[in-house]
């Protein structure tokens, strides 16, 4: 964290149980999973706001995109994952029910769903970080100088649109999860479903991307093999678009122009 961006969430974080929480991040100490209420509390806090200001599903998907490049956001995301680690979950049926009685059946089953996924994705992500422990996955390095944006993958040459789309889906979802429990009581019927429905949609691209990597062992049943990617065939699709994009850039300059119709450029000599 640059001191800028330490100084801007400092000024904009008044008293709460979070601002304390906030700031251990801040000298870097780790938060105790005893804890975790309190941060819950204090980033559902920062986000009704926002999302009870959305207009419709479109407006919302906005306004989340808005709150993913926040810094604020991704502070406090990190420090959940940390505080979570450890911390009790109820049951499923236990959790379905708490989930029923404070939002209603509709957002309930959605949110079972989605817990299928994330519970898919537990043993996925270990068997993955074993193939690239094992050298039998490779993990592409960010260049020296890459875009730190969280949402830099959208404009990312090297990324294929499938995949931009389900990293984004899978984003939008970690704000979906704490806007259910942000809106919980005060919103309209509309926007818990669409909060619980980008929740579900969020958590299954996740499971796809890990599911499409062969070895990690996902279960047909939650992500079918017609669901599922074939990286290499994409990376073949990028290669080819971007030597088209290279040609087509060579044409221009050998003409001398600032743009071609298709029938121009292939019709080139």
């Amino acid at each position: 964290m640059n001191a800028m961006s330490a100084s801007k969430l400092q000024s904009e974080i008044t008293e709460s149980a979070g601002a304390e929480l906030v700031q251990r991040l801040l000298v870097r100490e780790l938060v105790k999973p005893g804890e975790l209420v309190d941060l819950v509390n204090f980033a559902t806090k920062r986000l009704s706001k926002a999302l009870l200001a959305a207009e419709d599903p479109e407006d919302l998907r906005f306004k989340i995109d808005e709150v993913l490049e926040g810094p604020d956001f991704q502070h406090v995301a990190a420090l959940m994952l940390n505080a979570s680690r450890g911390h009790e979950v109820p049951t499923d049926g236990e959790l379905h029910r708490r989930i029923t009685e404070r939002l209603g059946q509709a957002v309930a089953m959605l949110a079972s769903e989605a817990l299928r996924y994330m519970d898919a994705a537990v043993p996925a992500s270990l068997r993955l970080l074993k193939l690239v422990d094992s050298g039998k996955v490779a993990v592409a390095e960010s260049a020296p100088g890459a875009a730190t944006s969280p949402l830099a993958y959208l404009t990312a040459p090297d990324t294929h649109p499938t995949i931009a789309k389900l990293l984004l889906a899978r984003d939008r979802a970690k704000v979906a999860v704490l806007g259910l429990l942000a809106v919980a009581g005060s919103g309209p019927a509309w926007l818990t479903v669409e909060l619980a429905t980008l929740w579900r949609d969020g958590e299954r691209s996740a499971l796809t991307i890990l599911a499409s990597v062969p070895g990690t062992e996902v279960p047909a049943a939650l992500v079918p093999e017609s669901a599922r990617l074939d990286y290499a065939a994409l990376d073949r699709e990028m290669q080819a678009a971007r030597r088209g994009a290279d040609a087509l850039a060579a044409e221009m300059k050998r003409r001398g122009v600032d743009s071609l119709s298709v029938g121009e450029f292939l019709g080139s000599d």
